[in-house]
C-alpha cells in the first residue's frame, strides 16, 4: 500500500510534549530488538529538556532532565522494519493503566494514556532552520494512525493547550484549527485540531472515527490497525530508562 509520504532516510522526531529532536527516519517498536545488542547505534543525541510554568506571570522551571536517545538504524529503512530504540534521563512514567503492554488490562494502545510517556513518531522533514519552511519538521507532517490523535476535545474552559506559554495567541484559543462542518463536537466547548499534511499537500483532519477525513492507510480506531504503526508510545522506568 502506498504511504502518503515517501519513507527513505528523511527525518525522525522524538516527541514528549512537542517535537524535541530530528535526524533520519524512524519506525518505533516498543521493546523491539532490530539490531545486534553490541552494535553501535547509528544515531545518538542528548538534549536538556525543561518543564516550565508561568506562576504569577513569572516563568518557573519545575523539572529539568538530561535526555539521551539512541537509534540502531536511520538509513535505507523499509516498511514494517523493526528498530532498536533506547533512552535515558526521561521523567519516570506513572502507571495510570496497570500494564502498558497488556491490552487485556487496559494497556497496549492505552499506553498513550500513561503519565509522561515517551512518544516516537516518524515525521517528514528536516530539523534545521537552514532549509525552507516547507521542508522542515512540523507537527502536521508527523504520522499518526488513528483519527483521535488528530483531535482533542474538552468541556473545560482551560484545557492544556490554552496554557501553552510558548504557543502564539492562535494556539491558545478555545478552538484551534477546526475544519468547518466536519464532525459532531457537541458538548466539547474546547477543541484543538492538528491535521496530517501529506507530501502532495493534501490535508487530513482526522477527528473521532476519522470523521473529518483520514489518509487511506490509517486506522479509524486505536486497536484496529492492520499493520505496525510508524509511531509508538513507551514507558520509562523509575530510573528514567526505556526501550
Amino acid at each position: 500500500m502506498k504511504p502518503p509520504f515517501p519513507r527513505p532516510a528523511g527525518a525522525f522526531a522524538l516527541v514528549m510534549v512537542c517535537v524535541m529532536a530530528g535526524a533520519g527516519a524512524l519506525v518505533g517498536a516498543q521493546g523491539a530488538r532490530g539490531a545486534a545488542a553490541d552494535a553501535p547505534p547509528a544515531f545518538r543525541r542528548t538534549e536538556i529538556i525543561t518543564r516550565d510554568m508561568l506562576i504569577g506571570g513569572v516563568k518557573n522551571t519545575v523539572d529539568t532532565r538530561v535526555f539521551s536517545l539512541s537509534v540502531s538504524k536511520t538509513q535505507n529503512l523499509h516498511g514494517l522494519e523493526v528498530l532498536d530504540i533506547s533512552w535515558t534521563g526521561a521523567h519516570p512514567t506513572a502507571n495510570i493503566v496497570p500494564d502498558a503492554n497488556n491490552v487485556a488490562t487496559g494497556g497496549g494502545s492505552s499506553a498513550l494514556s500513561q503519565e509522561y510517556p515517551v512518544v516516537l513518531l516518524q515525521c517528514r522533514g528536516v530539523d534545521s532552520p537552514d532549509v525552507p519552511p516547507a521542508q522542515r519538521l512540523d507537527p502536521t507532517t508527523c504520522w499518526r494512525s488513528s483519527g483521535f490523535q488528530y483531535f482533542f476535545g474538552d468541556s473545560s474552559a482551560f484545557p492544556p493547550w490554552r496554557l501553552d506559554m510558548y504557543g502564539g495567541a492562535a494556539q491558545r484559543a478555545q478552538v484551534v484549527g477546526e475544519p468547518s462542518g466536519a464532525c459532531n463536537v457537541a458538548g466539547l466547548s474546547a477543541r484543538s485540531w492538528v491535521p496530517f499534511r501529506a507530501a502532495d499537500g493534501t490535508i487530513y483532519n482526522g477527528g473521532n472515527s476519522g470523521c473529518a477525513g483520514m489518509p487511506p492507510e490509517a486506522s479509524q480506531g486505536a486497536s484496529g490497525q492492520a499493520f505496525p504503526s510508524n509511531e509508538t508510545y513507551a514507558v520509562s522506568g523509575g530510573d528514567g530508562r526505556g526501550s
